[in-house]
């Protein structure tokens, strides 16, 4: 196991216990989302996954990390909606969580959620983040690494506001 992972896990402030899924969904996730920006940057990458449609190693990698964290996150979705149904007590880090917030606004709005639509959304939200932001620094980074002066006029101000 990753020893951030693991360090991350046993420095939690709520006493809950991890478990052995609880670090492999971490660790599933942290690389994931570590393949998903090597997946970005990579040029060999990109067109062979975006531009040709053939799966690279990395992407399968990545794949394998994405479905784990799917699954992994419909499964407590199902376990949350499962007790609420059978009417059994959740636990306040159960109670706080985004998929029983998700089912009670279901109820009050009379709509439907499933687990797949909820499992879904909380995917996105661990990944929207990083997803988003490494995408839309991309572009600028690139900028300026293609044009010599761009980094000169980003020196120049740079240097302008130092002194």
């Amino acid at each position: 196991k990753s020893s951030r992972v693991t360090n991350a896990m046993s420095n939690n402030n709520n006493n809950t216990e991890e478990t052995e899924e609880d670090l492999e969904f971490c660790e599933s996730v942290t690389e994931g989302l570590r393949l998903n920006i090597v997946l970005m940057t990579s040029p060999f990458d990109m067109i062979m996954t975006q531009a040709l449609g053939i799966p690279s190693p990395k992407y399968k990698d990545f794949d394998k990390y994405w479905t784990k964290t799917i699954n992994f996150a419909q499964k407590e979705v199902q376990k949350i909606k499962k007790k609420r149904d059978n009417g059994q007590f959740l636990s306040p880090l159960e109670e706080d969580c985004y998929a029983n917030k998700a089912f009670q606004r279901q109820e009050q709005d009379d709509n439907d959620i499933t687990v797949k639509e909820a499992s879904d959304a909380i995917s996105g939200l661990v990944s929207g983040g990083v997803d988003t932001t490494s995408n839309f620094s991309s572009f600028p980074i690139l900028h300026v690494i293609m044009n010599p002066q761009v980094q000169d006029r980003i020196y120049l101000e740079i240097m302008k506001n130092i002194d």
